[in-house]
Protein backbone atom coordinates (compact mmCIF):
# COMPACT_ATOMS: atom_id res chain seq x y z
CA UNK A 1 0.00 0.00 0.00
CA UNK A 2 1.23 3.41 -0.46
CA UNK A 3 1.89 6.14 2.13
CA UNK A 4 -0.53 8.59 1.82
CA UNK A 5 0.63 12.48 0.42
CA UNK A 6 0.32 15.50 2.45
CA UNK A 7 -1.60 18.22 1.29
CA UNK A 8 1.60 20.25 0.32
CA UNK A 9 3.02 16.59 -1.40
CA UNK A 10 -0.23 16.16 -3.36
CA UNK A 11 -0.78 19.56 -4.93
CA UNK A 12 3.39 19.60 -5.73
CA UNK A 13 3.10 16.36 -7.34
CA UNK A 14 3.29 15.57 -10.86
CA UNK A 15 0.16 15.19 -12.51
CA UNK A 16 -1.57 12.70 -15.27
CA UNK A 17 -3.88 14.04 -18.40
CA UNK A 18 -6.87 13.37 -16.91
CA UNK A 19 -5.74 15.40 -13.90
CA UNK A 20 -6.51 18.45 -16.29
CA UNK A 21 -9.59 18.08 -16.09
CA UNK A 22 -10.32 19.18 -12.50
CA UNK A 23 -8.57 22.34 -13.54
CA UNK A 24 -11.43 24.28 -13.50
CA UNK A 25 -12.81 22.76 -9.63
CA UNK A 26 -12.49 24.76 -6.36
CA UNK A 27 -9.54 24.02 -3.95
CA UNK A 28 -12.42 22.09 -1.68
CA UNK A 29 -15.29 19.99 -3.17
CA UNK A 30 -18.54 19.47 -1.63
CA UNK A 31 -20.11 15.34 -1.87
CA UNK A 32 -22.30 16.25 -4.74
CA UNK A 33 -19.65 17.84 -6.79
CA UNK A 34 -17.04 14.56 -6.62
CA UNK A 35 -20.36 12.63 -7.29
CA UNK A 36 -20.67 14.66 -10.61
CA UNK A 37 -16.82 14.42 -11.55
CA UNK A 38 -16.90 10.68 -10.58
CA UNK A 39 -20.24 10.22 -12.22
CA UNK A 40 -20.58 8.19 -9.00
CA UNK A 41 -23.43 8.36 -6.66
CA UNK A 42 -23.41 10.92 -3.58
CA UNK A 43 -24.10 8.11 -1.27
CA UNK A 44 -20.86 6.10 -2.54
CA UNK A 45 -18.71 9.05 -2.48
CA UNK A 46 -19.62 9.42 1.60
CA UNK A 47 -18.90 5.73 1.90
CA UNK A 48 -15.60 6.24 0.72
CA UNK A 49 -15.03 9.89 2.76
CA UNK A 50 -16.58 7.16 5.90
CA UNK A 51 -14.12 4.34 5.46
CA UNK A 52 -11.01 6.96 4.56
CA UNK A 53 -10.74 5.88 1.48
CA UNK A 54 -10.97 8.69 -0.06
CA UNK A 55 -9.56 11.81 2.37
CA UNK A 56 -12.14 13.90 3.20
CA UNK A 57 -13.15 16.28 6.09
CA UNK A 58 -16.01 16.80 8.04
CA UNK A 59 -17.20 20.75 8.92
CA UNK A 60 -20.10 19.88 11.08
CA UNK A 61 -21.94 17.55 8.97
CA UNK A 62 -21.19 17.77 5.87
CA UNK A 63 -18.41 16.30 3.87
CA UNK A 64 -15.35 18.22 2.38
CA UNK A 65 -12.71 16.82 -0.23
CA UNK A 66 -9.63 18.80 -1.03
CA UNK A 67 -9.05 18.66 -4.55
CA UNK A 68 -5.51 17.43 -4.04
CA UNK A 69 -6.84 14.23 -2.03
CA UNK A 70 -9.64 13.61 -4.77
CA UNK A 71 -6.30 13.94 -7.41
CA UNK A 72 -4.46 11.60 -5.04
CA UNK A 73 -7.52 8.66 -4.66
CA UNK A 74 -7.72 8.99 -8.53
CA UNK A 75 -4.38 8.38 -9.04
CA UNK A 76 -3.66 5.53 -6.66
CA UNK A 77 -6.91 3.91 -7.76
CA UNK A 78 -5.15 3.64 -11.72
CA UNK A 79 -8.50 4.76 -13.04
CA UNK A 80 -10.58 1.76 -12.24
CA UNK A 81 -13.61 3.64 -10.65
Amino acid sequence: MRTPMSVTEAAEAPRDNHIDSFAGYPAVLTVQQVGKALQISEQTIRVLCQTRELKARKVGKYWRIPKAFLLEYIEQDNGNL
